[in-house]
Parts: structure tokens; C-alpha cells; sequence
């Protein structure tokens, strides 16, 4: 194994949150890179190359989805026409707080409720 050449951001492990992640290849093959966590051994797939092997461990397609869940689930709430109840008001700011910390924001604090519509 060698050392990676693009210096390429990683997410954090989606085995076990780690951030103590790297990407290396084969020394017989300088094609097979894929990237892993140093912590649990979990991996990413081999990729021909050390740029595709980082953007695969990037990518998170069942996140992508996940996150449009949660949009969609806010505009509904958004566009209530009455006051929704109160369990309503808790899933919506636990999906904006779920939204804000995917995205690299800061979410409000626990128990901070996020007015609707903002």
C-alpha cells in the first residue's frame, strides 16, 4: 500500500462514524485503489483510480434519498393550513435539525424548537 496522491477530503466512515479514514492502492497493481477505515477495517470498493475510489466513498446514495424524504416531509408541514399538533411541530424541527447537520450546518440545540415555515 502507498500513500494517496490527490489529498481528496473523505467522509466519515458509514460503518462506524470514524474520520480516521484513508485511500491507498495495491504497489503490484497502481490501479486498485479504494478508500477504508482505519478504525473498524470497513471499505469502500476498488476503483480504478484514487479520485473514483474517494468519490465512491462519498457518495451516499441512501443519504440522498433519505435527505429528500425529509424535505418533502417539511413543505408538507410548511404548507399546513392550520396549527399542526404538537407531535407534528417535534417530527418537523427533528427533521430540519436532521437536514441542517447533514448539509454541514449547525443545528439548533435539543429542545430549541424551529418555528415552521423558516
Amino acid at each position: 500500500m502507498t500513500k494517496p496522491q490527490l489529498n481528496i477530503p473523505l467522509r466519515a466512515c458509514p460503518f462506524c462514524g470514524s474520520k480516521n479514514v484513508t485511500v491507498n492502492y495495491h504497489n503490484y497493481s497502481k490501479t486498485d485503489w479504494w478508500v477504508f477505515c482505519l478504525d473498524c477495517d470497513g471499505s469502500g470498493p476498488i476503483d480504478l483510480g484514487e479520485s473514483g475510489a474517494c468519490e465512491t466513498w462519498n457518495t451516499r446514495p441512501l443519504e440522498a434519498q433519505l435527505l429528500e424524504a425529509l424535505r418533502g416531509m417539511c413543505t408538507v408541514y410548511e404548507l399546513w393550513d392550520t396549527t399542526p399538533p404538537d407531535y407534528f411541530i417535534g417530527a418537523y424541527n427533528k427533521a430540519q435539525a436532521a437536514i441542517a447537520a447533514a448539509e454541514g450546518a449547525t443545528p439548533p440545540p435539543p429542545g430549541e424548537d424551529v418555528p415552521m415555515g423558516e
